[in-house]
């Protein structure tokens, strides 16, 4: 990590890319947040709906349900956008400064 952010604090373009990374990982989180959130809530609806039937408790099992499963699809599409951002943060690290990282590697790998 030392030597990933060593790159991106002395390459404006990087650091701009950093930023797009670090909103979608906000994003990320979010949506896994409110996955969990909604699938718990979901889950007490329906217990308490066995227990007890409800219109109130099928309405809100229901659409907890659905938010769960919203939610997770987006969380599959902010992963897939967040590995690419860093892909593409990665490669412009690899083709500008390949002797740069090479040095820094062999030296993290010398003081090991």
């Amino acid at each position: 990590m030392i030597i990933f952010y060593h790159f991106i604090d002395n390459d404006k373009s990087l650091l701009e890319k950093a930023k797009r990374i670090r909103f979608n990982g906000l994003e990320w989180t979010s949506t896994i947040d409110l996955t969990i959130i909604s699938s718990c809530g979901s889950l007490i609806f329906w217990v308490k709906l066995i227990i007890e039937t409800n219109s109130y408790y099928l309405t809100m099992a229901l659409i907890l349900t659905i938010l769960a499963l919203v939610s997770f699809g987006f969380v599959q599409l902010t992963t897939r956008r967040h590995l690419s951002l860093s892909n593409e943060q990665l490669e412009i690290i690899c083709q500008s400064y390949r002797q740069q990282l090479e040095n820094k590697i062999n030296e993290l790998l010398q003081n090991q």
